[in-house]
């Protein structure tokens, strides 16, 4: 029987104390994109590495304007990728375009629009009220960043804007925090695989499918997956050949309090670590964690397919990101669309739908489950909302903590 119920806060607190970053590995840049960067990512040469053109159009300089020289002559042409062309008196330009370098003796840039040509001169003709300047459209040498400056800090996904700033800087390897192995077991006498005909009392196996393809959507390599009946031997058998190399093990069903509900027995015997088992929440109330010492962590999920779901959205999603060194954020906080009368004492997920206010704010419909068995309410939603025990009526507008089904962030 479950006796010692944690909170849903204090089982969040127990995951963290007892989770430590992996290793980490080298990656070539190619294969870096969703990884966990754990190293600084430093400029190797100033930001931007030359006085870089900005616009299309035509370099002078600015002491001409101010002398009243508004012809020129074109002296040549100065793209992206190429230098060498200058002036060498102050009624000349250089037709310029953007990325290009900042001709020899120039200092300015007029954009295209702003000219004319006249008898083979260009003619230059700002807006009204506005003037030729030094540095104007020039993007100057080092004025982001200099030379070993840190532009990506340890511990940041690698998007595609660190990716981009990591081969800007010359880095064609990364160290990175290695991917955990993952595995999954899914245990109930029950339980047919997906391509048989089920008899009248089973029922297809789909916990082991949606677990595996919330791995995925969190950027983890394709899990290992085995499913067992409600036998002790096969059990501690197949827990035994999964916990080898693994670096977390998820389970679904046989953690409750059944008479075939082995799984935590089988865990003892097999020397992990019980660090809690039974949650103040619903659904998904037995939830068991804990770990081998020098071995794997563990999840037990229950066999209710919303509660295996919601706990590893919850739980495992955080164990994932604390297993690659992610620092971790608060979740979104979205408003109840209507009011919530509350009967439970245990703090409460729910399945929501997202909706935008046109004040830009994010609020929620509720798409309440007629039970934790019934998956199909899940369908069309986009993650569940929070609401914590000891509070009998949420009303509309209330700040809700949400959490989606599928995040990447950090």
């Amino acid at each position: 029987m479950l006796t010692s119920f944690v909170t849903v806060k204090e089982a969040i607190s127990l995951i963290h104390e007892n989770i430590c970053p992996l290793e980490n590995e080298n990656v070539l840049l190619a294969d870096s994109a969703g990884r966990i960067v754990q190293q600084r990512l430093l400029t190797d040469r100033p930001l931007p590495p030359f006085d870089r053109v900005m616009m299309d159009g035509f370099a002078i300089n600015s002491d001409a304007w101010l002398a009243g020289v508004h012809k020129y002559f074109v002296t040549g042409k100065q793209m992206a990728g190429s230098i060498g062309a200058s002036i060498n008196s102050q009624d000349e330009c250089v037709e310029v375009a953007t990325g290009a370098p900042l001709p020899a003796e120039t200092d300015s840039v007029v954009p295209i629009e702003w000219t004319s040509r006249v008898d083979g001169k260009i003619v230059i003709k700002p807006p009204a009220g506005t003037l030729v300047q030094s540095g104007q459209f020039v993007h100057r040498k080092g004025s982001d960043h200099s030379v070993n400056e840190t532009l990506v800090d340890p511990g940041r996904i690698l998007n595609p804007g660190e990716v981009a700033i990591a081969a800007t800087c010359g880095y064609t390897e990364l160290a990175v925090t290695r991917l955990p192995m993952v595995c999954i077991l899914g245990t109930g006498d029950e339980l047919v695989p997906v391509e048989s005909t089920p008899t009248p009392y089973q029922i297809r196996e789909s916990n082991l499918h949606a677990l595996s393809s919330a791995c995925l959507l969190e950027g983890i390599r394709l899990p290992v997956i085995d499913r067992v009946p409600d036998d002790q031997e096969m059990i501690r058998n197949t827990l035994k050949k999964l916990s080898r190399g693994a670096d977390l093990l998820i389970f679904t069903g046989g953690i409750s309090v059944g008479r075939k509900d082995y799984l935590s027995e089988v865990l003892a015997d097999c020397g992990f670590e019980t660090i809690f088992h039974g949650v103040r929440q619903t659904p998904g109330k037995p939830l068991w964690f804990g770990k081998k010492p020098d071995g794997p962590i563990a999840f037990g999920l229950p066999g209710n397919p919303i509660s295996a779901v919601v706990g590893f959205v919850r739980y495992v999603r955080l164990a994932l990101k604390l297993l690659q060194g992610i620092k971790t954020n608060d979740p979104v906080t979205v408003e109840l669309k209507e009011s919530i009368e509350n009967s439970h004492s245990f703090t409460r997920f729910l399945p929501v739908c997202l909706e935008e206010k046109t004040s830009g704010a994010m609020r929620v419909q509720l798409k309440q489950p007629n039970n934790s068995g019934d998956l199909a309410a899940l369908v069309g939603t986009d993650g569940f909302i929070e609401l914590p025990h000891g509070k009998k009526n949420f009303c509309k507008g209330y700040p809700a903590a949400f959490f989606p089904w599928q995040s990447r962030g950090n």
